[in-house]
């Protein structure tokens, strides 16, 4: 009985640590939509489908507006979040959750297998049972460690967890096909399994599953060292690897450098240009590696906006020594190679899995959900040299359970502190404020959320008197964050103080001149939606400035001119200016004709303009351009009015239109 009980014990304490990391997580599952999970899911319509039919799938699956693969496995997996529980946040993270403890589990094999064909290689002294235990500690490490938060909590963030899940499945069938092409069996089927469709799985989460065939081509370098047992199975691995990973890496690593025009293109929306991130990223990498090895809630956030920027090798001084540190790592991982496999393993893994966030692409300069998977290579690499036998001969076994114990009591408290925060978002804002003052976004989070609360009357004065602050704060902090300066014009408005002209010249100047990130255009839209929902009540010259100011920008150019158009559309509309409004219409259509909504508004000015057979095309051209059959509803809407008026003679419909599509992606 007592074998049989070690013998399950790693599995049956799996089990408990999968439930105390759903204890742990489970006081945030009660926070809201934040950030990109707005844009994205809760006024993205495309992703609130509400049946499971082929129609509504496929919709919901192409509902990711930006670029690169359109992420259609994560979308899929938001529709079906919402078809079945609604616009439930907690559904959402109990489904991120899930799919935490599922990579917890997949990582647990991961390990089992890795360790297993390190022993046959590298270190035939490890036993089964030690095997066992580290992958239980591995797994567990990761599955508790409170820097995983974000990629749990912060719903969209399931895009990263998902692409995880799938990467780490595809590297243990890689793996488990290998060892038994190592013990004469057949593995080849498995390792391309691995590649195909759970590489494709990834991918099609988020584009850094593209990294899974350097993945797995470490994996064979530095645990399996391309070994098996006759020449045909040694040529077929080479193979493989050099046509899943060695030849599209030189493909990928070629298109770039043919493009890099594009990339530094691409910085046109951005506070910093290429040289800046990529010295900027090495003391963020330091940073990830501090919050990895010695966690401090602390120092952890949703937005690290406070990170200072690195405009040269010695500004900020640390900036230098941060590039000679990773260099200096990355040599001394390859020099032990030989001596220390795993080690090199785990701090190329980190490495490799920040490849495509880290680097050149013109992303946000850090975020916590980037470490997913990377972590993992430094957790094993820990775990693995702490946990050697020759260190572990030294130490009691008390004292080693005490220390296990300890760690995990610790990291249980940091994730459960840090989780309860999460189930505020107003606590969340305030919380992060105070461990992050200089971060600009953090205090307008803060900001928005008090207005909220003073403007339905709870504690007005008070509340409307600390929003002030925060967004002050911020708008001081960053005068590029425009949602701070819109925040505190809505501000003055809603409290009948005068407009500040000093905020609204700085404003307008900003945009008109400066890159347009999509930051601000999603902030002017949404103040747009507000005037016209009547929640804001700017004066019309002021909306009119803002604007004029931001159409006279030369860098706002496709889609998302034709929305700040089509939203300038609904408020001429509001103003009674009809012909304004048509002419504004026109401009946004001829911007981007293939967009349905766009058509549909159109149609619905030209019936109110007595243009009735221009209608008329105008809502073909909708029907035949909503493919998924979004706008069915609203396209017969508009085919009875036009049926009315044509009938009755009737050219007073209510002029109003809706926004045409989402704003760009943050």
């Amino acid at each position: 009985m007592i074998r049989a009980f070690r013998f399950h014990s790693p599995l049956l304490l799996l089990l408990l640590m999968l439930a105390l990391t759903g204890l742990a997580y489970w006081p945030g599952s009660s926070g809201g939509f934040l950030f990109d999970d707005i844009i994205n899911i809760t006024k993205n319509p495309k992703v609130l489908i509400n049946n499971l039919g082929w129609i509504e799938i496929r919709q919901a699956a192409t509902s990711f507006p930006s670029g690169g693969l359109g992420r259609p496995i994560s979308m899929l997996s938001l529709g079906i979040n919402h078809a079945l529980t609604g616009l439930d946040p907690f559904y959402f993270k109990l489904t991120n959750l899930i799919i935490h403890l599922l990579c917890g589990i997949g990582l647990w094999l991961l390990t089992r297998l890795l360790l297993t064909a390190y022993r046959l290689r590298h270190n035939p002294q490890l036993t089964d049972g030690e095997i066992q235990w580290l992958s239980l500690a591995v797994s567990t490490a990761w599955l508790l460690h409170p820097f995983n938060l974000t990629s749990v909590l912060y719903i969209i963030q399931r895009m990263a967890s998902l692409a995880a899940m799938f990467m780490i499945f595809g590297l243990a069938l890689y793996a488990w096909g290998r060892l038994r092409q190592l013990r004469g069996q057949h593995g080849a089927v498995l390792m391309g399994i691995s590649v195909v469709v759970f590489g494709a799985l990834a991918a099609f989460s988020k584009e850094n599953g593209l990294l899974l065939p350097l993945l797995i081509f470490l994996v064979e370098w530095l645990i399996f060292g391309f070994q098996a047992p006759d020449k045909s199975t040694r040529r077929f691995v080479i193979g493989f690897n050099v046509v899943v990973a060695v030849i599209p890496g030189f493909l990928a690593l070629g298109y770039l450098i043919a493009r890099f025009d594009w990339v530094l293109a691409s910085y046109g929306g951005r506070d910093f240009t290429l040289s800046e991130r990529l010295l900027t990223q090495a003391r963020v990498i330091w940073f990830y590696i501090q919050m990895i090895l010695l966690p401090n809630s602390t120092q952890m956030g949703l937005y690290h906006d406070d990170i200072l920027l690195s405009t040269g090798w010695l500004a900020p001084p640390t900036t230098l020594p941060a590039m000679l540190g990773i260099i200096a790592l990355l040599a001394g991982a390859i020099a032990l190679r030989r001596r220390a496999p795993l080690l090199t393993f785990g701090i190329l893994f980190f490495f490799a899995g920040h490849a495509m966030e880290s680097t050149f692409l013109p992303l946000e300069i850090a975020h916590e959900h980037r470490n997913y998977l990377p972590m993992y290579g430094l957790i094993l690499a820990v775990i693995y040299y702490l946990g050697h036998r020759a260190i572990r001969e030294r130490l009691s076994l008390r004292l080693q359970t005490a220390f296990i114990g300890v760690l995990i009591l610790a990291l249980v408290a940091g994730t459960a502190i840090r989780a309860s925060y999460w189930a505020s978002d107003l606590e969340l804002a305030l919380v992060e404020a105070r461990h992050h003052p200089n971060s600009a976004r953090t205090n307008m989070q803060a900001g928005y959320l008090l207005f909220d609360l003073a403007d339905r009357g709870i504690q007005p004065e008070i509340n409307f008197q600390n929003s002030r602050n925060y967004l002050e704060t911020a708008w001081r902090l960053d005068p590029n964050n425009l949602n701070s300066a819109f925040g505190l014009l809505v501000l003055d408005n809603r409290q009948r103080r005068p407009v500040n002209m000093e905020l609204l010249d700085k404003l307008a100047v900003k945009l008109m001149n400066r890159p347009l990130a999509a930051a601000s255009i999603n902030a002017l839209l949404e103040l747009g939606r507000c005037q016209n929902e009547k929640t804001c009540k700017l004066r019309p010259e002021v909306m009119n400035r803002l604007f004029q100011s931001i159409l006279n920008n030369p860098t706002l150019g496709g889609r998302s001119r034709a929305q700040v158009l089509t939203e300038l559309t609904q408020f001429m509309i509001l103003q009674g200016d009809f012909e304004t409004a048509l002419h504004t219409s026109q401009k946004a259509l001829e911007i981007d004709p293939n967009e349905p909504q766009i058509n549909l508004n159109h149609a619905h000015l030209l019936i109110h303009a007595g243009q009735l057979d221009a209608a008329r095309s105008a809502i073909d051209q909708a029907r035949a351009l909503d493919r998924d059959g979004l706008l069915s509803v609203k396209i017969q809407a508009q085919e009875k009015l036009l049926a009315n008026v044509i009938a009755n003679s009737l050219l007073n419909p209510s002029p109003l239109i809706e926004p045409s599509v989402n704003g760009p992606q943050q």
